[in-house]
């Protein structure tokens, strides 16, 4: 009602003082200077303030109320302020109460949905997670920086996949543009650890025999391995076994030249 009345220019009062034991006196008064008419009141209230079960969903969660306020401001196309005398959740309702929205309850749902899927998106993070955390999340970062550098202004490498979270929150007003970028540094991410397993390998060409190719395939269809790796494990093997298989081998090769 409070700030109803500011939005209908209907307030005798300053709109930046909130006095809980003024408040009602406060808007009483308004109503009487300026003449409100209260079935006309009434029939506001009914049309653009919604029951507690529409609204169940928006707990204490500041993350969610911080949300939910920036969403209804970009509706409404007003900056978004949190008067100091109010919770994170009166906040975010005070706005929810002030927007005029004809469809205001299948409105309301959809936010409702997007939060939820908000926070599904959240879990394609978890690839963050383990020992290489820190290096996935400077991968993160220098992708955004690159890609998305209006958006970095002020703002320092996130340290942890919450503070990750939080610039997205404040970033991104549209699900589809955090999980098109969450993606993005995935893919990065994939070819940075790629790039960086290939660091000690190089690239060889060898001929050989048809009958060599085949067992060299026969032995990567059974251990489900590639032909470089069965390579390295058998040179391994070699190695370890003082080349005596491969002393055999030759006496057997040149042998047969003779």
């Amino acid at each position: 009602m409070w700030y109803f009345l500011a939005d209908k220019g209907l307030a005798n009062y300053n709109t930046s003082v909130i006095d809980n034991s003024e408040l009602s006196n406060w808007i009483i008064n308004s109503l009487h200077a300026k003449s409100v008419n209260l079935e006309w009141l009434r029939g506001q209230q009914l049309e653009f303030i919604l029951s507690s079960d529409h609204i169940s969903w928006i707990t204490e969660d500041r993350r969610l109320n911080h949300w939910l306020s920036k969403q209804l401001c970009e509706k409404m196309g007003i900056i978004f302020f949190k008067h100091p005398e109010l919770t994170w959740r009166e906040s975010a309702i005070a706005l929810l109460d002030r927007w005029t929205s004809s469809t205001k309850i299948l409105a309301t749902n959809k936010l409702k949905f997007e939060w939820e899927e908000l926070k599904k998106l959240d879990k394609k993070l978890d690839w963050m997670k383990g020992p290489d955390g820190q290096e996935k999340l400077q991968t993160a970062w220098a992708w955004i920086v690159k890609n998305r550098p209006y958006n970095t202004t002020l703002k320092s490498t996130p340290t942890s996949i919450p503070a990750l979270i939080e610039f997205f929150d404040d970033t991104f007003l549209h699900n589809a543009d955090r999980e098109i970028c969450i993606a993005a540094i995935r893919k990065r991410w994939s070819q940075h650890a790629y790039r960086k397993k290939q660091e000690n390998k190089k690239q060889y060409n060898f001929i050989l025999t048809d009958s060599a190719v085949k067992r060299l395939d026969s032995f990567c269809k059974k251990y489900d391995l590639s032909r470089a790796h069965i390579l390295e494990i058998l040179l391994q093997a070699e190695q370890e076994r003082n080349g005596q298989s491969i002393e055999e081998k030759i006496k057997i090769y040149k042998g047969a030249e003779l």
